[in-house]
């Protein structure tokens, strides 16, 4: 019996040895690969501005960690920082990982801004800042889009965004997508305006089921390579989507 417990003593010593020295290592933070920044158009001067950094991981073994923009409102150059969290004990797969990072840079002046990055000095990017038309924070209602994606359609090759939601709840009448404009701006951001509109005694609200939405919007442009789709949603935020299309 003594034998039996000496054995499971070493046994469980082993084991605790063995699940000590695999043990995952805490990660490490490191300045980000930064390729470049996707700036969407159409902000003026009442917008919460936002920058959008795109960069490559190496292998699987990283995530995007925190981001900050220094703005220096004199010269108009927006100086932004991006962080990476490196799992130096995961198994990686070694494959080249996309990344994109939205960072708020706030409220700016009118005017023409440079967005820099002391990690990355060649993925400068310059953008304007118009003048406000409105007092209200955004000049339409955006619809509360949850998931927007680009999808392809390869009998025909026409291309669609794709967009989901569900529409706020109305004790009159209902919500209904008004307009959806859709514009590449530049030329590597497909910028998405979904306008919603409030309408009452309108056939749309009788025959509803569901607040759900799902509807698809033909690009008129193809869209080819790197970019960014840009969506702007309810409550003045947005959704970006890293796209990386090859042409049909």
């Amino acid at each position: 019996m003594n034998v039996l417990k000496g054995f499971t003593s070493c046994a469980l010593a082993a084991l605790g040895a063995a699940l000590a020295t695999t043990a995952v290592a805490a990660p490490r933070t490191i300045a980000a690969p930064l390729d470049k920044f996707f700036v969407p158009s159409g902000f003026d001067d009442n917008d919460n501005i936002e920058v959008v950094a795109h960069g490559d991981f190496p292998t699987s073994c990283y995530r995007v960690g925190n981001a900050r923009a220094d703005v220096n409102h004199q010269a108009k150059t927006i100086e932004v920082s991006v962080t990476a969290l490196q799992y130096d004990g995961e198994i990686c797969a070694q494959v080249v990982t996309p990344y994109i990072k939205s960072v708020p840079v706030g409220l700016l002046e009118k005017g023409e801004y440079k967005v820099v990055a002391k990690q990355a000095p060649s993925a400068l990017k310059g953008f304007s800042v118009a003048a406000r038309t409105t007092e209200s924070p955004d000049d339409h209602i955006y619809a509360p889009v949850e998931s927007a994606t680009l999808v392809t359609r390869f009998e025909s090759g026409q291309q669609y965004i794709n967009l989901k939601g569900r529409y706020p709840l109305t004790f009159v009448g209902c919500a209904v997508m008004k307009e959806v404009v859709v514009q590449a701006a530049p030329s590597d951001v497909i910028v998405v305006q979904p306008i919603m509109d409030f309408v009452q005694n309108d056939p749309r609200c009788d025959f509803r089921e569901t607040n759900e939405f799902d509807l698809y919007y033909p690009l008129q442009t193809p869209f080819a390579g790197e970019g960014l789709l840009h969506v702007r949603v309810m409550n003045g935020n947005s959704l970006n989507t890293y796209l990386n299309v090859q042409p049909l």
